[in-house]
């Protein structure tokens, strides 16, 4: 197949991909969790040239400034962020879409295995998920295709324009996601190790990635601590162990390539067995051979790894939520790209081996049209579902809430407190405050409430992901709430008179 056409293919798909996010989010727009109201409440204030602002009003510090910025660049022709989130994830996607194939052509012979992988990489549902959202992690999923790109396009053939372009799309991958330092990890040691220069060449790249990638978010979390004291904003520490994000992170990992029903123990033994034996045939295959496809498997290896491993370091140390899909989705299409790898090479090697022509090109083919039937169809159910139903804050579950609609209806006059103030801010444009957390106590809750002449409590009973807030009990055993409307998804409390 021409470069030319195999281009045209890859457009087409990624025109495909903009109109898949362009339906997925007609009706209701692009999904909003808490994390997506701080960069839309942080882009709307530096469009109103106040800074970087958490929702809180603190600095924005716990991510970094990246997405919030093209969210406020968005904003400048005076697009809305909740809108521009929508706009950038369209074009971001079929971006994406495009890059995800030339990767895979890059690295991959065979046109069935390039089309079929572009395809089934791009259009997982893992990184659909990504792209119905109002998340940094989809741009970060294209910063991570590039940089594998120009990661192995520099190790096979050493140019300083590779270089470069590798160095920046580091640079801005940490200014997206913290998590982006995986990136400078791995690209020291692939210069260190893979690439075919002098020992003092290699020495001065990695002097200079690290000087290139490193100082702009070096800048940035200087000005957090300068803030805050603190490099990245105060962190809970994680309440999940070591074992247990280990455990979850296989299970994400596994159900990418099973379908999720069939038990966790059933698919880690059959990955592995599956992983061991492409691994095994291609050691064979380039067992003391010098091939480009050594460094492609490497790389791809490797930075899938390191990046798996900050992870579960991360999620162990500090209060993340449990290992989603949503942190480990970045490298998906990574993974999808060395198994098509590994698939290639074992085709390569039944051909050679049996003596039944084209036994392994049609042996792969097999395998990938019965791999694909369950992804393909939940995918299709993921598309129609968020559609109709929307996605986080923006699904018809909140977006039809009784408490919400009431609140948006008939304002409350008076300084409001919630367990939710985001959804409240999101939904209704109404700016909240949080309730007391459980580690600061109830003093200066006190204070805040006893100079004003109404105080409002609006309690809503979907919220049972934050156990760091006192819970309504806690709360109604110090103030005397009086109950001001009953919903069947909350209530709107007076705040009263402290009890003690």
């Amino acid at each position: 197949m021409r470069i030319e056409k195999i281009n045209i293919y890859f457009l087409l798909l990624a025109v495909a991909g903009a109109l898949v996010v362009l339906l997925g989010t007609s009706r209701f727009g692009v999904g909003i969790t808490p994390d997506s109201v701080n960069y839309i409440y942080c882009s709307r204030e530096l469009i109103k040239g106040n800074g970087f602002l958490s929702f809180d009003g603190t600095p924005f510090t716990l991510w970094p400034p990246l997405y919030p910025i093209l969210l406020g660049i968005m904003g400048l022709p005076g697009i809305d962020p909740v809108i521009g989130a929508r706009i950038l994830n369209i074009f971001v996607f079929g971006v994406t879409v495009f890059c995800t194939g030339q990767l895979f052509r890059s690295c991959l012979q065979s046109d069935f295995l390039i089309i079929s992988g572009t395809i089934f990489a791009s259009f997982s549902t893992q990184i659909l998920y990504l792209s119905f959202m109002a998340w940094s992690e989809l741009i970060f999923s294209l910063f991570c295709i590039l940089f594998i790109k120009y990661l192995i396009k520099f190790s096979i053939e050493i140019r300083e324009k590779d270089f470069y372009l590798l160095s920046v799309v580091v640079a801005l991958s940490c200014l997206q996601r913290y998590i982006g330092v995986a990136m400078v990890a791995t690209a020291i040691a692939v210069i260190l190790l893979l690439v075919k220069t002098p020992v003092s060449e290699r020495i001065k790249y990695s002097i200079k990635l690290l000087i290139i990638s490193l100082t702009p978010l070096f800048l940035w979390l200087l000005r957090n601590y300068m803030l805050t004291s603190t490099i990245s904003g105060p962190r809970i520490t994680s309440s999940y162990s070591f074992k247990h994000n280990i455990t979850k992170t296989f299970d994400v990992i596994t159900s990418w390539f099973i379908p999720s029903f069939v038990p966790f123990h059933m698919r880690l033994i059959f990955a592995g067995i599956l992983f061991f034996i492409l691994i095994s045939i291609a050691i064979s295959k380039y067992y003391k051979k010098t091939s480009s496809k050594i460094n492609m498997i490497l790389i791809l290896a490797g930075y899938f790894l390191i990046y798996v491993l900050f992870v579960i370091i991360l999620s162990s140390i500090s209060s993340l939520d449990p290992i989603p899909y949503r942190y480990l989705a970045p490298v998906y299409i990574i993974s999808i790209c060395l198994i098509f790898i590994l698939l290639e090479v074992a085709s390569e090697w039944l051909n050679v081996n049996v003596s039944i022509k084209n036994f392994g090109k049609y042996t792969v083919i097999l395998l990938c049209l019965v791999w694909w039937s369950y992804p393909i169809t939940n995918t299709y159910q993921y598309i129609m579902f968020t559609a109709n139903n929307g996605a986080g804050y923006s699904s018809n579950n909140w977006r039809l809430s009784p408490i919400l609609k009431y609140i948006k209806n008939n304002p409350l006059n008076g300084k409001i407190y919630s367990n939710a103030p985001d959804a409240l801010y999101i939904l209704c444009g109404i700016k909240a405050e949080w309730v007391p957390r459980r580690v600061k106590g109830f003093d200066n809750f006190k204070k805040k409430t006893m100079g004003d002449d109404n105080n409002y409590v609006v309690w809503l009973n979907k919220v049972n992901w934050r156990p760091y807030l006192h819970d309504i009990k806690d709360i109604s055993n110090n103030w005397g709430l009086i109950n001001h409307s009953r919903f069947s998804d909350g209530d709107i409390f007076l705040i009263g008179s402290p009890l003690n």
